[in-house]
């Protein structure tokens, strides 16, 4: 939720913040002529001496006046304001309901009365005095604002969503409280009236990150299709904000691409005029979607398979010589999707040995000291990576930042920080030696496949160690130890970094430690780290199992997804365990066999073949699967992990992997002397679906209970069981 500022408010300066000043004056000329009060000059000056923090001043001139005016609540009311910002709050108490009792009919007595009682948790206090000030001023937002977050803290959720609607009305000009009504409306899961308060909140303040990331996790949620431009034009931004998970908007995208695909999608003579039109008829939205997420619809990618082809074949002609700015712009969006899925779409014979003929005549252009054109290099980028094309790869280090946009993203995404990448991984430190056997076989496929490739990142305010925890095991509430003042983190197995990073920007006063099996993973997110600016993180390569010659203890330990691809899952973990301070916290994150039911499926299915792993083998390995038209490889291709390279080789062909019932999960933590602190989802339809079918257990602890939600939902885990414990001292 995000709070409005709470402040003691002498009446002056509520009259300008409120938008019934007016009504507000007319009030006070009838206190006035109920009991003799100060001039308007005089209230301005103490109004400034609050202002200006001057609390002693404040007292001394307040009550000077009060020997002349005594049953003045205007100065009782600035009376209690000094005491309060001495620190004197029962003494400002008792002023203010001295000035209650003086006049009944003064809003700021009972508004600042309620703010002590609410910082103090004095809640059912607080909500009559905020009562009271709202009944006297029904054109003020402010009691009703204070109320609701009252009420949303103290799980009153519809409430809160009546009180924060009523100070829409009267003030429909906050963005604020659009934000939070919006917060709490996701609460009562509906959703599609939360995705319009989160809209109202960005039309009315555009720099607004917390909206926009609200936005997007309800768009995840909200299952109807958006009917306007507005919620278009703010998924867009969704896919371009650094600060925003663009994964939550992934599915709303593709509904929004494949409607407007519709007069194009079966068209057999697909031609250039179509191609460019595309843009438009998905209102704006493809090329973003292209150029920033990995497009993760099979119905989708065919036909944007077929389109990459046409704008091949038409790569002499005049219209992709010299491009306009839309047809640029996709151009570059095809070049991006490549990088992005690491050219896991299936190119046939034909069409490769026109990419040959195209890669050929880029080489000829740079051999003779030329610069290829701009549509060239996006044609090649759709279909290959141009690091790997060696003169293209010099050219474009020294001719990148010179170029326009959109060249220039793609040259520095595609060769610069690559490079950038390989000079990384000589500084990176070494901890221990890499084991033989399984760990060495993992190592080899994330140097090759460093997964996960991520450029966006969401995150919140930075907050204590423990805070992170209450927060992700509620509704349990453990007993926690204070927080240390610098806590020290270890990620063991960070990948690309996204995670850590993740964890030193929330975790406040952390040092992070990340740590992983591969290099190429390492230096992506070094890179990112430095792109980020983020100072507190440090990535060295080391073997989880020989990390107890590090000479050091952790605070908290974070392990998500590596656990179950050692050879022995409970050595791993016991070697965090000896890792880790007696009273730390353990984040893990291992799979279930329930929801990878399919996964298993068609591993098993295709573990006789031969698969080639390279992007063209497993291109053409999809097409096969998707020719087979079965159920299993239905709800196959509705997972994102399909629809790249890295994704789908660690989704499918992963040297090692365990998996989990509920049961052995219980014994993998109470076997190791862990206490169960609860399980951590990124909504809250899995744990008030607990609530609801075992009403006995609120704290959401029980995990025979959580086995019989899985078997009646075996897919509610399909992002792994991801869960708190805590070594006991």
């Amino acid at each position: 939720m995000r709070k409005k500022r709470e402040m003691l408010m002498s009446r002056a300066a509520r009259r300008k913040a409120s938008a019934q000043s007016r009504k507000a004056a007319r009030r006070t000329k009838r206190s006035a002529a109920a009991a003799p009060a100060p001039a308007r000059d005089v209230l301005l000056e103490l109004e400034a001496l609050r202002k200006a923090g001057r609390s002693l001043e404040l007292e001394q001139r307040s009550s000077a006046l009060m020997r002349r005016y005594p049953d003045s609540a205007v100065l009782l009311n600035m009376q209690a304001i000094a005491q309060a910002m001495q620190g004197r709050e029962d003494e400002a108490l008792a002023t203010f309901e001295r000035a209650q009792a003086s006049d009944p009919a003064c809003f700021d007595a009972w508004f600042n009365h309620a703010n002590i009682l609410k910082a103090r948790g004095r809640y059912d206090r607080a909500f009559e005095s905020y009562r009271r000030a709202a009944a006297i001023l029904p054109g003020s937002d402010l009691p009703l604002i204070n109320m609701g977050l009252m009420c949303f803290e103290a799980g009153r959720f519809d409430e809160a969503a009546a009180l924060f609607s009523r100070a829409a009305e009267i003030n429909p000009n906050n963005p604020d409280t659009h934000n939070n009504l919006g917060t709490i409306l996701v609460r009562l899961r509906n959703y599609d009236e939360a995705i319009l308060s989160f809209a109202r909140a960005l039309l009315l303040n555009p720099d607004y990150p917390d909206a926009l990331k609200r936005f997007a996790k309800a768009r995840r949620e909200c299952r109807s299709h958006p009917d306007n431009g507005t919620i278009a034009g703010l998924i867009i931004r969704c896919l371009e904000s650094r600060e925003t998970d663009n994964g939550n908007v992934d599915n709303v995208s593709k509904l929004i691409i494949h409607a407007g695909l519709q007069d194009v999608l079966a068209k057999e003579d697909l031609a250039l005029e179509d191609v460019s039109a595309l843009d438009g008829m998905t209102r704006g939205l493809l090329s973003p979607y292209m150029s920033n997420a990995v497009v993760s619809a099979h119905v989708i990618e065919q036909f944007l398979c077929r389109a990459r082809a046409v704008l091949l074949d038409a790569r002499e002609a005049p219209a992709m010589r010299d491009p306009d700015e839309k047809l640029e712009t996709l151009l570059a969006a095809f070049a991006h999707q490549g990088f992005l899925n690491e050219y896991i779409w299936y190119v046939p014979a034909e069409e490769e040995a026109k990419v040959d003929a195209l890669e050929a005549d880029v080489r000829r252009v740079l051999s003779g000291g030329g610069a290829p054109a701009a549509p060239d290099i996006f044609l090649l980028a759709a279909y290959r990576p141009l690091f790997a094309i060696a003169p293209l790869r010099a050219w474009g280090l020294s001719a990148w930042a010179a170029a326009s946009e959109p060249l220039k993203s793609v040259l520095r995404k595609q060769i610069v920080n690559p490079a950038e990448e390989v000079r990384l991984r000589d500084t990176i430190p070494s901890l221990t030696a890499i084991g033989e056997g399984v760990s060495q076989c993992v190592q080899a496929q994330y140097e090759e496949n460093p997964y996960p490739r991520w450029e966006f990142l969401s995150v919140e305010q930075p907050q204590d160690c423990t805070w992170w925890v209450m927060q992700d095991v509620s509704p349990h509430q453990p007993v926690l130890a204070p927080p240390p003042e610098n806590p020290q983190i270890l990620v063991a197995g960070c990948g690309t970094g996204k995670h850590p990073i993740t964890t030193a920007l929330c975790h406040r006063n952390s040092d992070v430690l990340a740590v992983d099996l591969s290099r190429a993973s390492l230096a992506y997110g070094k890179r990112m780290a430095r792109e980020l600016d983020v100072t507190n993180v440090t990535f060295a390569h080391a073997d989880i199992l020989k990390l107890g010659d590090l000479g050091r203890s952790f605070d908290i330990i974070e392990s998500s997804g590596v656990l179950h691809h050692m050879e022995d899952p409970d050595a791993g973990l016991k070697a965090l365990i000896r890792l880790l301070k007696p009273g730390g916290y353990m984040k893990l994150g291992l799979y279930s066999e329930a929801a990878r039911a399919d996964i298993v499926a068609i591993r098993e299915m295709v573990a006789g073949e031969a698969v080639d792993l390279t992007a063209r083998g497993l291109g053409a390995f999809r097409r096969e699967l998707f020719l087979r038209k079965s159920d299993i490889h239905a709800r196959l291709g509705k997972l994102r992990d399909f629809y790249s390279t890295s994704e789908l080789r660690d989704l499918l062909f992963h040297v090692q992997e365990h998996r989990y019932t509920m049961s052995g999960l219980a014994n993998l933590i109470f076997g190791n002397g862990l206490e169960f602190l609860g399980f951590l989802f990124s909504m809250d339809e899995p744990k008030l679906r607990y609530q609801e079918m075992f009403p006995e257990d609120p704290d959401c602890l029980n995990l025979e209970n959580w086995q019989k939600l899985e078997e009646a939902e075996p897919l509610t885990f399909v992002g792994m069981y991801q869960f708190w414990c805590r070594k006991p001292y």
